[in-house]
């Protein structure tokens, strides 16, 4: 008894605060307009498994794929000319807009979960976030999409690899920002709160991963102020551990993370009783993570509250060469979770050669051509 009474608690003491307007429980209260994210925000953070992500991470390795082909329902996201060239067998390729009808019509019998395969696994990243708002918990994304699966498909992840030689990366830990309003969100011909919540997973999978992906290079150009030494006009985020906020060592002394980025962990920051009223809500969210995939999956996520989240493709892979794919798929490692420890530096792999990506344990699994 005493378990259900604090979970009530829990719940009456949240709605009381979006109803009194604040999300966050800080010394300036911010009174939400109720156009905001505030109802879908309440609703999903109580009903929802999406941001729980240090007891669920949506990331399937090619390995329990592999060994559940025939319990699992694979959606591939690619375009029809790649998944003629070669996908897995029984994999629906399906245009990611149209996937929310798919499901509601398909027969999922024995299909115990459903997997999205995409290009590098940030595009599925994406797209599995979206499912997971839309109640497909039972959801994942195939980790680095076809490109683990078989070496004929990972030139993407060895092109993706770059070194981004910025010179006033650094190791200066810079603060959050206060807090502020919710974003305002736009529905089309929505009334309900389920006709608003799949008015805006609609809404982002129609943009698509492809229309929030961008680079450091561009958002440098764009947005840096080498006067201040700093971003002007957006919000650069680092979402990782603390070691990835810390930077490479060597490279001839170029440490760290690009001048005025915020170090947000992955799994807690995101939560409406922790940062996530820290972003700005009228400027853009530029997310660099591990390899670009987690930043995918929040990017969908920001995406839906109204943010104007856009994601680093392939993250620190594409600005020195670093990613978490040899760690956490090293023998015996089964669990992506490893993305949320430190544990990384002991292993010592900041790659110097794009020919190192890890394709020694990338799997040789078989593929089918045609349609």
């Amino acid at each position: 008894m005493m378990k259900y009474i604090r979970i009530n608690i829990v719940i009456s003491i949240f709605l009381a605060m979006v109803l009194t307007g604040c999300m966050k429980d800080s010394n300036s209260p911010v009174t939400p307009n109720f156009t905001s994210s505030a109802e879908l925000l309440t609703f999903i953070e109580l009903n929802r498994n999406v941001m729980n992500l240090e007891v669920n991470y949506p990331a399937m390795i090619v390995d329990e794929l592999f060994d559940n082909l025939n319990n699992y329902l694979v959606i591939d996201i690619r375009e029809k000319s790649l998944f003629v060239q070669g996908h897995i067998e029984g994999a629906k390729n399906i245009d990611q807009k149209e996937i929310p009808d798919y499901l509601k019509s398909a027969d999922l019998t024995g299909k115990t979960k459903i997997v999205v395969v995409g290009l590098t696994g940030q595009d599925a990243a994406y797209v599995t976030c979206l499912l997971r708002l839309a109640g497909y918990e039972n959801s994942f994304y195939l980790d680095y999409g076809m490109g683990y699966w078989n070496k004929a498909f990972s030139e993407p992840w060895v092109k993706g690899k770059g070194f981004y030689s910025a010179r006033n990366y650094n190791r200066f830990s810079y603060s959050k920002k206060g807090y502020s309003s919710l974003p305002e969100v736009v529905y089309s011909d929505a009334n309900s709160l389920n006709e608003k919540i799949n008015s805006r997973i609609n809404s982002c999978l129609e943009k698509g991963y492809d229309g929030i992906k961008t680079n450091m290079k561009d958002t440098y150009t764009n947005y840096f102020d080498y006067g201040s030494n700093s971003f002007s006009g957006c919000f650069v985020i680092c979402y990782g551990p603390q070691f990835m906020y810390d930077g490479p060592t060597g490279y001839g002394g170029l440490l760290g993370h690009p001048a005025s980025s915020v170090l947000y962990n992955p799994g807690t920051d995101f939560k409406s009783t922790t940062y996530l009223q820290t972003l700005p809500a009228g400027a853009p969210v530029i997310i660099y993570s591990l390899n670009g995939q987690q930043g995918a999956y929040l990017s969908a996520y920001l995406q839906f509250l109204g943010y104007d989240a856009r994601n680093i493709d392939f993250g620190a892979w594409s600005l020195w060469g670093f990613t978490g794919f040899i760690k956490r798929n090293m023998p015996g490692v089964k669990n992506p979770i490893d993305y949320f420890s430190n544990n990384y530096t002991s292993y010592g792999y900041w790659l110097s050669d794009a020919s190192n990506l890890g394709l020694s344990i990338v799997r040789d699994y078989p593929f089918v051509t045609g349609e």
